[in-house]
C-alpha cells in the first residue's frame, strides 16, 4: 500500500512539474503580448481625449450607425472603466453621453 502511495505522489508531482513549466511558458508569452500592446493602449485612451464633441454628439444621434462606427465606437467603450462588456449601440450612446 505505501510503495502505491508513493508512486501515485511520485507521479502526481511529475504531471505538476510539466504543468508548471507549460504555465510558466504561456506567462512568459503573455507578459511579452502584454508588453507590446501597452504603447497601442496608451495612445488609444491619449486620443480619446482628441474626440471633438459636436463629432460625438453626432455620431450619437444617429439610430442606426455603419457597422465601422459602431465597430470603432465599440472598442471605444472599453477603454472606459467600469464600462461593463455591452457594447449594443444603446449603451454607447449612452456611455459617450
Amino acid at each position: 500500500m505505501l510503495l502505491l502511495s508513493k508512486k501515485s505522489a511520485s507521479e502526481k508531482k511529475e504531471s505538476l512539474d510539466k504543468q508548471g513549466v507549460i504555465i510558466a511558458r504561456e506567462e512568459a508569452i503573455a507578459s511579452k503580448a502584454l508588453e507590446e500592446a501597452i504603447p497601442a493602449l496608451t495612445a488609444a485612451k491619449e486620443a480619446l481625449k482628441n474626440i471633438d464633441q459636436k463629432a460625438l454628439t453626432e455620431i450619437k444621434a444617429l439610430a442606426s450607425p455603419p457597422s465601422v462606427i459602431e465597430q470603432v465606437c465599440g472598442i471605444a467603450l472599453f477603454l472606459y472603466p467600469k464600462s461593463g462588456s455591452d457594447a449594443s449601440w444603446a449603451t454607447i450612446k449612452v456611455t459617450f453621453g
